[in-house]
């Protein structure tokens, strides 16, 4: 899988540049400061910018809740491999929709 299309995939859906507290996208967690008010804006750019690199829907919303379980943080909406929300929260994940659906209809 390495050097592939899908090893790829998951290294942007999970990876730790995305979302890990004190990466540079945990745009909720700043400078040592926590901002939960940029919560929703760091799932929604998760979502435009994985759809911009071709991710299917599918893996990035998978995605999400992986990162959840490989930080051992899981919360109680399921599994990554299960049915929605994924192991993610649901607003977490209406955020990444809204993201995916924001590149979709060209809005960049």
């Amino acid at each position: 899988m390495e050097g592939s299309k899908e090893a790829t995939y998951y290294s942007f859906s999970t990876g730790p540049e995305v979302g890990y507290t004190g990466s540079p996208w945990d745009y909720k967690n700043y400078n040592g400061e926590t901002h939960p008010e940029f919560d929703a804006f760091g799932n929604f750019n998760y979502g435009a910018t994985g759809a911009a690199l071709g991710i299917p829907h599918n893996l990035l919303l998978r995605g999400a809740g992986a990162a959840k379980w490989l930080k051992l943080h899981p919360d109680p909406f399921g599994k990554p491999l299960g049915g929605e929300p994924y192991g993610n929260q649901p607003e977490k994940q209406g955020m990444i929709n809204l993201g995916i659906q924001y590149f979709k209809n060209h809005c960049f």
